[in-house]
């Protein structure tokens, strides 16, 4: 390759040729180089059955003299179609190493997309994606993908709300993924969220409303508090008695003027569904220290935030927070030995 680039090219269709030397081909390119001419031929043999797509996983992230972006696309193209899980990681890991990593040029949004959102990913018994480096290429191509083509993104979004559900086996990956499209496009991914949380609510619908309430890779302030209000409460107004409770149930628990949670209550505070719910998820949660002490810094919280309410609807449901909060405090305090202060 070096010495003799004529002879070499010789060679290497003369390996392309015979049926005993073709399976080396590869290995070969790997070893001495390639040019865009022996990497169409590799492609070519792989697209008419003579190489088997997975035999490209074969093709190392340090491949000499690497040929053209479109060669390297054809590749990745090539191990897309084959679809096995040998040819998806390989194809995650080609991409990454050459488009994402090294920045090569004409990054094609299409492929991608394609690639990010192969079937194969998202099979509820996926072994590929429980591969630490496998998960890592997915989520670094979603993100490239995200980050250079967002509108595209949302038709990724799309495909993990179709899969956002514990039987995924890196659902956190693909909700912290998710979670970025939501921060950059809220109202996008609102108005495919709410396609999936209608009556009855299945198994999928509790999995979409539980992660808008505040998923891995959103914060429980976050994706909501992004949307365009109207945008919820048209969508709620369309079906109060089913709507406005759900919201209650699933809607960030944020004490704090403008929230969701604060604009249901003003609207819809009248609905014991509606207020039950909403207390039910204020006094859910997760937290780090004493389970007394969390429930006094709520209490004081609600005390504060009640001085400047002006709203009847909202007083009558912080009174039935501070209730269950003061009954929680003193279950607590007996459970754990104390006395009351």
């Amino acid at each position: 390759f070096k010495r003799d680039r004529e002879r070499w090219n010789e060679i290497m269709h003369e390996v392309a040729e015979d049926e005993k030397l073709r399976r080396f081909l590869i290995e070969l390119a790997n070893r001495s180089g390639t040019t865009d001419e022996i990497g169409m031929l590799i492609l070519d043999l792989v697209r008419d059955g003579r190489l088997p797509a997975e035999d490209l996983a074969g093709i190392l992230p340090t491949f000499p003299n690497k040929p053209s972006p479109s060669v390297v696309q054809g590749w990745i193209e090539a191990m897309v179609e084959d679809g096995s899980l040998k040819s998806i990681a390989s194809a995650l890991r080609m991409f990454y190493s050459l488009f994402v990593r090294r920045k090569m040029a004409n990054q094609n949004a299409g492929l991608m997309l394609r690639l990010v959102t192969h079937d194969a990913l998202f099979e509820k018994r996926c072994e590929l994606m429980t591969h630490p480096m496998t998960s890592y290429y997915w989520k670094a191509n979603a993100t490239e993908l995200i980050e250079r083509h967002g509108e595209e993104s949302l038709r990724l979004c799309d495909k993990i709300l179709e899969n956002v559900d514990s039987s995924l086996p890196t659902s956190s990956w693909m909700e912290e993924v998710l979670g970025n499209i939501a921060s950059k496009y809220p109202n996008g991914v609102w108005d495919r969220a709410t396609l999936r949380i209608g009556k009855p609510l299945d198994k999928h619908g509790y999995a979409v409303s539980n992660w808008m309430r505040g998923g891995a890779g959103m914060s429980a302030s976050g994706f909501l508090e992004l949307v365009d209000h109207k945008r919820i409460f048209d969508w709620i107004g369309k079906d109060p008695s089913y709507r406005a409770p759900h919201m209650a149930r699933y809607a960030p628990p944020l004490l704090k003027r403008g929230s969701v949670a604060m604009v249901l209550l003003r609207r819809y505070g009248d609905n014991g569904d509606v207020s039950r719910n909403l207390l039910a998820n204020f006094m859910t949660g997760f937290f780090v220290g004493s389970l007394v002490e969390h429930y006094r810094k709520s209490r004081a919280t609600v005390l504060e935030y009640k001085k400047a309410e002006p709203d009847e609807n909202t007083n009558r449901w912080l009174d039935s927070y501070l209730e269950a909060l003061d009954a929680a405090i003193e279950k607590e305090t007996v459970l754990s030995g104390r006395m009351p202060v």
